[in-house]
């Protein structure tokens, strides 16, 4: 498995991904616009993205949107969300991680 990092600068352009399927870890540590949260998230699962982890600075609003780009893009298909490559999302708060 190969590890790539990439660092995406808020309301700029997304670039295209040769890697598919992927898993993604996203770590914003300033807070973004719905609307660029909105295109990150589907840009994510329309690159293929198979799973993703939130954590950071709103979370849970990107765990959120992670979640309806899914369900949009499969058209809220229940069929879709129990086939074993589905999203699987997670936020992990920092309270949780500072405990540790």
């Amino acid at each position: 498995m190969t590890v790539s990092y990439l660092h995406l600068r808020p309301e700029t352009l997304l670039p295209d991904l040769a890697v598919r399927p992927f898993r993604a870890v996203i770590v914003p540590d300033e807070s973004v616009s719905e609307l660029w949260r909105k295109q990150v998230t589907v840009w994510l699962v329309d690159k293929g993205c198979l799973y993703a982890c939130a954590w950071g600075v709103d979370c849970e609003a990107w765990h959120d949107s992670v979640d309806r780009a899914h369900l949009e893009t499969f058209d809220y298909g229940a069929e879709h969300c129990a086939q074993p490559h589905s999203i699987q999302y997670y936020c992990i708060k920092q309270r949780v991680m500072e405990q540790i």
